[in-house]
Protein backbone atom coordinates (compact mmCIF):
# COMPACT_ATOMS: atom_id res chain seq x y z
CA UNK A 1 0.00 0.00 0.00
CA UNK A 2 2.97 2.32 -0.38
CA UNK A 3 6.49 2.84 0.96
CA UNK A 4 7.31 0.96 4.17
CA UNK A 5 10.23 -0.43 6.12
CA UNK A 6 12.94 0.67 8.52
CA UNK A 7 14.79 3.09 6.26
CA UNK A 8 11.58 4.66 4.99
CA UNK A 9 10.33 5.22 8.54
CA UNK A 10 13.62 6.81 9.61
CA UNK A 11 13.98 9.06 6.58
CA UNK A 12 10.33 10.12 6.79
CA UNK A 13 10.80 10.99 10.46
CA UNK A 14 13.94 12.97 9.60
CA UNK A 15 12.22 14.88 6.79
CA UNK A 16 9.36 15.75 9.16
CA UNK A 17 11.91 16.91 11.73
CA UNK A 18 13.39 19.28 9.15
CA UNK A 19 9.98 20.35 7.84
CA UNK A 20 10.72 19.24 4.27
CA UNK A 21 9.13 16.80 1.84
CA UNK A 22 10.79 13.40 1.45
CA UNK A 23 11.63 12.45 -2.14
CA UNK A 24 12.59 8.81 -2.69
CA UNK A 25 15.02 7.70 -5.40
CA UNK A 26 15.33 3.95 -6.00
CA UNK A 27 18.54 2.97 -7.83
CA UNK A 28 18.54 -0.34 -9.68
CA UNK A 29 21.72 -1.67 -8.06
CA UNK A 30 23.99 -1.06 -5.09
CA UNK A 31 26.67 0.18 -7.46
CA UNK A 32 24.24 2.76 -8.87
CA UNK A 33 23.38 3.87 -5.35
CA UNK A 34 26.99 4.30 -4.25
CA UNK A 35 27.99 6.12 -7.43
CA UNK A 36 24.92 8.34 -7.27
CA UNK A 37 25.50 9.47 -3.71
CA UNK A 38 29.22 9.99 -4.35
CA UNK A 39 28.35 12.25 -7.28
CA UNK A 40 25.78 14.17 -5.23
CA UNK A 41 22.66 13.11 -7.13
CA UNK A 42 20.88 12.65 -3.78
CA UNK A 43 21.37 14.10 -0.31
CA UNK A 44 21.31 10.85 1.70
CA UNK A 45 21.80 7.16 0.96
CA UNK A 46 19.63 5.29 3.45
CA UNK A 47 20.01 1.65 2.43
CA UNK A 48 21.37 -0.31 5.38
CA UNK A 49 24.93 0.57 4.36
CA UNK A 50 27.81 -0.90 6.31
CA UNK A 51 30.58 1.54 7.16
CA UNK A 52 33.71 0.13 5.53
CA UNK A 53 37.22 1.49 5.04
CA UNK A 54 36.81 1.70 1.27
CA UNK A 55 33.46 3.47 1.43
CA UNK A 56 34.69 5.85 4.10
CA UNK A 57 37.30 7.13 1.63
CA UNK A 58 34.60 8.31 -0.77
CA UNK A 59 31.50 8.96 1.35
CA UNK A 60 30.65 10.65 4.62
CA UNK A 61 28.74 8.55 7.14
CA UNK A 62 26.32 9.68 9.79
CA UNK A 63 26.03 8.05 13.23
CA UNK A 64 25.55 4.29 13.39
CA UNK A 65 21.99 3.23 14.21
CA UNK A 66 22.30 -0.56 14.06
CA UNK A 67 24.89 -3.34 14.09
CA UNK A 68 24.84 -6.49 11.98
CA UNK A 69 27.19 -9.36 11.17
CA UNK A 70 28.03 -10.65 7.72
CA UNK A 71 27.05 -14.31 7.38
CA UNK A 72 27.80 -17.14 4.97
CA UNK A 73 24.50 -18.64 3.79
CA UNK A 74 24.04 -22.21 2.52
CA UNK A 75 21.24 -24.65 1.64
CA UNK A 76 20.53 -27.34 4.26
CA UNK A 77 20.23 -29.90 1.46
CA UNK A 78 24.01 -29.56 1.16
CA UNK A 79 26.69 -30.17 3.76
CA UNK A 80 27.30 -27.28 6.10
CA UNK A 81 30.74 -25.72 5.44
CA UNK A 82 33.01 -25.27 8.44
CA UNK A 83 35.35 -22.62 7.07
CA UNK A 84 35.90 -20.42 4.04
CA UNK A 85 38.89 -22.56 3.10
CA UNK A 86 36.66 -25.63 2.73
CA UNK A 87 33.81 -24.44 0.55
CA UNK A 88 32.47 -27.08 -1.83
CA UNK A 89 30.82 -25.12 -4.61
CA UNK A 90 30.32 -21.63 -5.94
CA UNK A 91 30.15 -18.49 -3.81
CA UNK A 92 28.59 -15.35 -5.27
CA UNK A 93 28.13 -11.89 -3.76
CA UNK A 94 27.08 -8.44 -4.92
CA UNK A 95 29.93 -6.53 -6.57
CA UNK A 96 31.29 -3.54 -4.61
CA UNK A 97 29.28 -4.57 -1.57
CA UNK A 98 30.65 -4.78 1.95
CA UNK A 99 30.58 -8.56 1.44
CA UNK A 100 32.83 -8.28 -1.61
CA UNK A 101 35.20 -6.05 0.35
CA UNK A 102 35.18 -8.44 3.33
CA UNK A 103 36.02 -11.44 1.15
CA UNK A 104 38.92 -9.55 -0.41
CA UNK A 105 40.27 -8.93 3.08
CA UNK A 106 39.77 -12.54 4.15
CA UNK A 107 41.40 -13.89 1.00
CA UNK A 108 44.73 -12.47 2.16
CA UNK A 109 44.79 -15.15 4.88
CA UNK A 110 42.86 -17.71 2.81
CA UNK A 111 44.35 -17.60 -0.71
CA UNK A 112 42.30 -20.60 -1.85
CA UNK A 113 39.09 -18.60 -1.30
CA UNK A 114 37.35 -17.73 -4.58
CA UNK A 115 34.03 -16.07 -5.39
CA UNK A 116 32.13 -14.27 -8.12
CA UNK A 117 31.11 -10.63 -7.72
CA UNK A 118 27.91 -9.96 -9.67
CA UNK A 119 26.70 -6.60 -10.95
CA UNK A 120 23.32 -7.94 -12.10
CA UNK A 121 21.93 -9.51 -8.90
CA UNK A 122 21.18 -8.17 -5.44
CA UNK A 123 21.35 -10.04 -2.13
CA UNK A 124 17.75 -11.27 -2.29
CA UNK A 125 18.38 -12.60 -5.82
CA UNK A 126 21.44 -14.50 -4.60
CA UNK A 127 19.49 -15.98 -1.68
CA UNK A 128 16.94 -17.25 -4.20
CA UNK A 129 19.77 -18.77 -6.26
CA UNK A 130 21.11 -20.63 -3.22
CA UNK A 131 17.58 -21.85 -2.44
CA UNK A 132 17.18 -23.04 -6.04
CA UNK A 133 20.56 -24.80 -6.06
CA UNK A 134 22.02 -22.56 -8.79
CA UNK A 135 24.88 -21.54 -6.50
CA UNK A 136 25.99 -23.11 -3.22
CA UNK A 137 26.74 -20.04 -1.10
CA UNK A 138 26.27 -16.32 -0.72
CA UNK A 139 26.89 -13.74 1.99
CA UNK A 140 24.14 -11.68 3.60
CA UNK A 141 23.89 -9.23 6.48
CA UNK A 142 22.26 -10.80 9.52
CA UNK A 143 19.30 -8.41 9.44
CA UNK A 144 18.68 -9.01 5.72
CA UNK A 145 18.78 -12.76 6.17
CA UNK A 146 16.50 -12.61 9.21
CA UNK A 147 13.88 -10.69 7.21
CA UNK A 148 14.11 -13.11 4.27
CA UNK A 149 14.48 -16.46 6.01
CA UNK A 150 10.73 -17.10 6.18
CA UNK A 151 10.70 -17.08 2.37
CA UNK A 152 13.72 -19.38 2.10
CA UNK A 153 13.06 -22.12 4.64
CA UNK A 154 15.91 -24.32 3.38
CA UNK A 155 18.57 -21.65 3.92
CA UNK A 156 20.72 -21.40 7.04
CA UNK A 157 23.68 -19.50 8.41
CA UNK A 158 26.89 -21.51 8.20
CA UNK A 159 28.91 -19.01 10.25
CA UNK A 160 29.67 -15.31 10.63
CA UNK A 161 32.47 -13.91 8.50
CA UNK A 162 32.77 -10.62 10.38
CA UNK A 163 32.55 -9.06 13.78
CA UNK A 164 29.52 -6.79 14.36
CA UNK A 165 29.50 -4.01 11.76
CA UNK A 166 27.79 -0.59 12.04
CA UNK A 167 25.11 0.58 9.61
CA UNK A 168 24.66 4.28 8.86
CA UNK A 169 23.36 6.75 6.31
CA UNK A 170 25.88 7.98 3.75
CA UNK A 171 26.24 11.48 2.35
CA UNK A 172 28.37 12.99 -0.40
CA UNK A 173 31.62 14.49 0.86
CA UNK A 174 31.12 18.24 1.08
CA UNK A 175 32.41 21.30 2.87
CA UNK A 176 28.81 22.06 3.87
CA UNK A 177 28.25 20.39 7.27
CA UNK A 178 24.67 21.53 7.82
CA UNK A 179 22.86 18.32 6.79
CA UNK A 180 25.50 16.13 8.44
CA UNK A 181 25.03 17.95 11.75
CA UNK A 182 21.22 17.73 11.51
CA UNK A 183 21.48 13.96 11.01
CA UNK A 184 23.61 13.67 14.16
CA UNK A 185 21.06 15.72 16.12
CA UNK A 186 18.21 13.58 14.79
CA UNK A 187 19.74 10.23 15.74
CA UNK A 188 20.83 11.52 19.14
CA UNK A 189 17.24 12.56 19.80
CA UNK A 190 15.58 9.31 18.71
CA UNK A 191 18.11 7.22 20.65
CA UNK A 192 17.49 9.22 23.81
CA UNK A 193 13.68 9.24 23.56
CA UNK A 194 13.46 5.54 22.62
CA UNK A 195 11.94 6.08 19.19
CA UNK A 196 14.83 4.31 17.43
CA UNK A 197 14.26 1.18 19.52
CA UNK A 198 10.55 1.31 18.69
CA UNK A 199 11.24 1.61 14.95
CA UNK A 200 13.68 -1.32 15.10
CA UNK A 201 11.15 -3.38 17.02
CA UNK A 202 8.50 -2.73 14.38
CA UNK A 203 10.96 -3.73 11.66
CA UNK A 204 12.44 -6.84 13.26
CA UNK A 205 10.35 -7.88 16.26
CA UNK A 206 8.31 -10.35 14.20
CA UNK A 207 11.33 -12.23 12.82
CA UNK A 208 12.86 -13.48 16.06
CA UNK A 209 10.88 -16.72 15.91
CA UNK A 210 12.61 -17.46 12.61
CA UNK A 211 16.10 -17.33 14.11
CA UNK A 212 16.64 -21.03 13.49
CA UNK A 213 20.35 -21.08 14.27
CA UNK A 214 19.91 -19.51 17.67
CA UNK A 215 22.18 -16.52 17.09
CA UNK A 216 21.45 -12.86 17.68
CA UNK A 217 20.43 -11.34 14.36
CA UNK A 218 21.33 -7.73 15.12
CA UNK A 219 22.03 -5.27 17.84
CA UNK A 220 19.57 -2.49 18.55
CA UNK A 221 21.94 0.46 18.21
CA UNK A 222 25.29 1.71 19.39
Amino acid sequence: DGPAGLEYELTKMFANELGVELTLVLPQTLEDLLEGIEQGSAHIAAAGLTITKERDKKLRFGPAYQEITEQLIYNINNRRPRSLSRLDGSLEVVANSSHDERLRQLSEATPELSWKATTTNETEDLLQMVADGIIEYTVADSNTFALNQRFFIDLRVAFDISEPQPLAWALPRSEDNSLYLEIHKFFKKIKQNGELDRVLERAYGHVENFDYVGTKIFRRHI
